[in-house]
């Protein structure tokens, strides 16, 4: 009898506990909302139970898996979806949000984005991706897909798009193609191997290119002679070996290189053909009259243009050295030959 009693009272505590759980509701403060913690596990247009003046919402740690469809707030600037387990988004779920103007979907368990899924967003200035593991576009993987060109299409007004942290392992020619106002663009922490000519086209206005923290081993020529407006510049953190001639040859704006911890042996002085004069700092190179030549070394370096005044101070102290060195391991060379 004792046995039968206790399975009553365990069932009877399940029963009180199920119903005794409240579950978190959505809190608005003027047209502000958050959503956090409402457990779901897709997100519906019945799940987000929010005025349709709302201009900012957040959902986070809701333990959602697919984001279906949003309803209509036709106000809405900012969505945050971040902290939650996503791995699905449908066609046409942003279709209700025309003046969404920031969206975040970082840190969820997103492999891959179909084509048009933010197509409907025609007002999208940043896109964050990051801490994901995207490995392709429209459900292929990047090595082996044809061109996606409509997987960001749409978004003439996109400027800031964040890939970092994925698994994305290659780039394929035109996959940024309809991003005209880009301005920002970091695909930094993935597994990419190499850098695809024609990968970064149509991008006239991007100024920040975050490309660290991957493998790649090489830098062609002509990889990033479509950009224009290029600034910045980051290939630190990969497997660099060596740099071709023309790699930077029509990036004349660019103000900062970064290509530290690589195992470059060589670079070739076409590679900075046409761009402005740079300061480095450390076991460094200049693009002055030293490197007329090829010459091979071991380290690794960091570049920017007199221009950047906070760079600029901290490799004005160390020009002298760097261009003494570099002299001293010429002529070391020179010596050993003969």
């Amino acid at each position: 009898m004792w046995t039968k009693l206790k399975s009553v009272l365990v069932l009877l505590l399940i029963v009180l506990q199920k119903f005794g759980q409240t579950e978190a509701a959505c809190s608005c403060a003027a047209t502000t909302c958050d959503c956090s913690g409402i457990r779901r596990n897709a997100l519906r247009a019945a799940d987000v139970p929010v005025p349709t003046n709302t201009t900012v919402l957040t959902f986070q740690n809701s333990q959602a898996t697919s984001v279906d469809a949003f309803p209509s707030l036709p106000q809405l600037r900012q969505l945050s979806l971040h902290s939650n387990f996503i791995n699905s988004i449908s066609s046409g779920a942003f279709t209700n949000l025309p003046l969404l103007q920031e969206l975040s979907l970082s840190y969820n368990n997103i492999t891959s984005i179909d084509s048009g899924t933010f197509s409907n967003l025609p007002q999208l200035l940043n896109l964050s991706l990051s801490y994901n593991r995207i490995n392709g576009i429209g459900g292929v993987t990047f090595p082996d897909q044809p061109q996606q060109s409509g997987t960001f299409a749409n978004l003439t007004q996109l400027q800031m798009l964040i890939l970092s942290n994925n698994q994305i392992t290659s780039i394929r020619e035109g996959a940024f193609s309809n991003l005209p106002r880009l301005q920002q663009l970091e695909v930094h922490s993935n597994r990419m191997n190499s850098i695809r000519e024609g990968a970064f086209s149509n991008l006239p206005l991007l100024q920040e290119l975050s490309l660290s923290y991957n493998n790649i081993t090489r830098i062609d020529s002509d990889v990033f002679s479509n950009l224009p407006q290029l600034l910045n510049l980051s290939l630190s953190y990969n497997r660099i070996t060596s740099i071709d001639p023309g790699a930077f040859s029509n990036l004349s704006r660019l103000q900062q290189l970064e290509v530290r911890s690589n195992r470059i042996t060589s670079i070739n002085w076409g590679a900075f053909a046409n761009l402005p004069q740079f300061q480095c700092a450390g076991p460094s190179i200049s693009t002055g009259p030293l490197m007329r030549s090829n010459i091979g070394f071991g380290h690794d370096f960091y570049c920017t243009t007199a221009s950047n005044t906070t760079a600029a101070s901290n490799a004005s102290n160390s020009a002298a050295l760097v261009k003494l060195l570099l002299t001293a391991t010429l002529m070391l060379k020179v010596f050993m030959l003969h």
